[in-house]
């Protein structure tokens, strides 16, 4: 794809909107000032204060009158009622799908918002007045208010942006949505004059959605060979799950749903404005990605997790049934490696180029530290556990096992033996992984692992681990139990019995630590956390926040490796801390610093601060 657009630019900045003679010098200049730009160039020298033309004008123009016009390649949206704001914009389907980037206007205002989107067409448009009825058609007609019987009363935008030849003033404050977003100009695409000539089939028409509901109900219904014919899908070797599951994601999203475009009304909620839309994911793979922006439904998913949720399966049963609907045949199969394959679907997440869009909060944090690579070395383990007589098992007996010891497992992960515990039990927290009670060990493996704890006298016996096969709904709900982690300050040395008791109760901390459900917490634990409680209100009280690193350094305590014993259980209270004094983390900040009277004195750098919740 070609990045760059042609348009006219001047080359004087502006600070704040042109008047007068700024306005004759800018009108002056600029119609002998084409240029060709990269998209990325022309969003910085707009937010920078640069004035252009959206229309080239012909050679030797004097003027930028529309019979000077030669092509154009921009579209520019100039919201200056006041009634559409910048957060409307951001999450705008059509916007999201089709704009490359909007910035501020020099008359912007925080009470009345004014900003201009760019767009870039796919192919230029030479006719101004083609040009102009394909903006009133599709851009105009969008953003406007119309009363009941569907009349237009205002417009969210600026009507002069159908003039080719308009001249945009600069601003400031750039957001980008994609650079790579192209605009077609669908039925008002012209050629180019000077190579032949000039076509034009008719009025541009809103898009249209055709096989929607017919699609989807094949989808749900599962009728395989009627959706072969209406997506006209032909046969397709792969050698690897991996290459099928890449094969299946390139696939056109819109066009397996039934939909003739990328802007659409959720297909998983009623509603009666379009919020949903598709478009290719910007990693570079060619994925597409469907997302909803309805506050109270969002989702954002691939061509597997929409499948998954239209057919209430499994990801392996997702994969499988987008593999017989795109004819994708893998060369071998049996029952032991379909366990394998599960377990390849959730290796498949944590290297996901879709991950960090579909769980955000999953992604920040496992991405700590390690955490996605020794999970996703965890599962390879888990598949040495795949029992060869698997077609034995009914489907409610079996359960997929494994026992390694803490000493294999450190070195299969390479760490210690103490990160090592903490892994483990970070991921049990989480519900990726499940750490059997000895009452759930079945019997035969029970009795081995008894046996080897009376043989080498260790204080337990090797912890029992459970791997669920997990859907759509359980990553949604674990991105959700990460946000709170971070939320409460908790971090990987909270992972023990005693922060995960004073965070989230007993319950949880036997179920994360099951084999010392019956050990208590050293009454010194409680006693430095209430230390360092009294620490922290003291410093709020007098002067509206505290650091963890002040409620540490504060909280005097007088025996060897005192300081890092407080280090742990600051880590082990910090967010039960915040609970129950209804207190919150935020980031520092110069404006912070001048709203809470911070002198460098008081505090270096812009750690986190806690304040009262308020």
């Amino acid at each position: 794809m070609n990045n760059k657009v042609r348009l006219m630019m001047d080359n004087w900045a502006f600070t704040k909107k042109p008047t007068g003679d700024d306005v004759k010098g800018i009108q002056a200049r600029i119609v002998n000032k084409e240029v060709e730009i990269p998209v990325s160039q022309l969003a910085r020298s707009l937010s920078n204060g640069y004035t252009i033309g959206a229309g080239v004008l012909k050679k030797g123009s004097k003027k930028n009158h529309k019979d000077n016009y030669k092509r154009q390649e921009i579209v520019m949206l100039d919201f200056d009622s006041g009634e559409f704001t910048i957060d409307q914009a951001k999450a705008d389907p059509f916007l999201q799908a089709n704009a490359a980037f909007m910035y501020l206007t020099f008359s912007h205002m925080p009470d009345k918002h004014r900003f201009r989107v760019v767009m870039i067409l796919d192919k230029p448009c030479y006719d101004i007045e083609q040009y102009k009825q394909f903006y009133e058609n599709i851009i105009m007609n969008r953003y406007s208010v119309k009363n009941d019987k569907g009349e237009v009363v205002r417009y969210l935008i600026d009507k002069k942006g159908a003039e080719g030849t308009r001249l945009f003033y600069g601003g400031h404050s750039q957001h980008m949505f994609n650079y790579s977003n192209r605009l077609k100009l669908d039925r008002g695409v012209l050629s180019d004059p000077e190579e032949g000539t000039s076509i034009y089939i008719g009025h541009p028409k809103p898009p249209k959605q055709l096989n929607q509901e017919s699609n989807i109900t094949l989808i749900k219904n599962r009728n395989i060979n009627a959706l072969i014919e209406a997506i006209d899908t032909e046969p397709h070797q792969v050698h690897t799950v991996e290459e099928a599951r890449n094969y299946i994601k390139q696939q056109d999203l819109a066009h397996y749903l039934g939909f003739e475009h990328y802007n659409l009304l959720d297909i998983f909620h009623n509603e009666d404005s379009p919020s949903a839309s598709i478009y290719k994911a910007n990693t570079g793979t060619g994925h597409w990605l469907y997302k909803c922006h309805s506050e109270s439904h969002e989702f954002v998913g691939n061509i597997m997790t929409v499948t998954e949720r239209l057919l209430n399966c499994s990801a392996l049963q997702a994969r499988q049934f987008l593999q017989e609907v795109y004819q994708v045949e893998i060369l071998e199969s049996d029952l032991q490696k379909q366990v394998k394959e599960e377990i390849e679907e959730f290796k498949a997440l944590l290297r996901s180029d879709d991950l960090e869009t579909m769980y955000p909060n999953f992604y920040k944090l496992m991405s700590k530290n390690g955490y996605l690579q020794e999970f996703y070395v965890l599962l390879d383990i888990f598949k040495e556990f795949v029992p060869s007589d698997i077609g034995n098992y009914g489907d409610e007996e079996f359960r997929l096992l494994m026992h390694y010891s803490m000493g294999t497992l450190s070195k299969r992960f390479n760490k210690g033996l103490t990160t090592t515990k903490q892994r483990m039990g970070f991921f049990t927290f989480f519900r990726m992984i499940y750490k059997l009670p000895e009452s759930e060990v079945p019997p035969n493996l029970l009795a081995i692992q008894k046996a080897r704890q009376e043989k080498t006298r260790v204080k337990y016996i090797n912890s029992t681990y459970q791997l669920p096969l997990h859907g759509y709904q359980f990553f949604t709900e674990l991105d959700v139990a990460c946000k709170d982690w971070m939320d409460r300050g908790m971090t990987n040395k909270s992972i023990n019995r005693d922060g995960i008791l004073r965070n989230y109760g007993e319950s949880e901390a036997n179920r994360v630590f099951p084999q010392t459900s019956k050990e208590k917490i050293p009454e010194m634990n409680d006693e430095i956390v209430s230390y360092l409680e009294e620490t922290g209100l003291h410093a709020i009280h007098n002067k509206g926040w505290t650091t963890q690193n002040e409620m540490i350094e504060k909280t005097k305590l007088y025996f060897r490796g005192q300081h890092n014993y407080k280090v742990n259980m600051i880590k082990n209270c910090i967010g039960a801390f915040l609970e129950k004094y209804d207190l919150r983390f935020i980031q520092c900040s110069k404006a912070i610093k001048e709203k809470y009277k911070i002198t460098e004195d008081q505090l270096n750098g812009f750690p986190k601060l806690i304040v009262p919740n308020n």
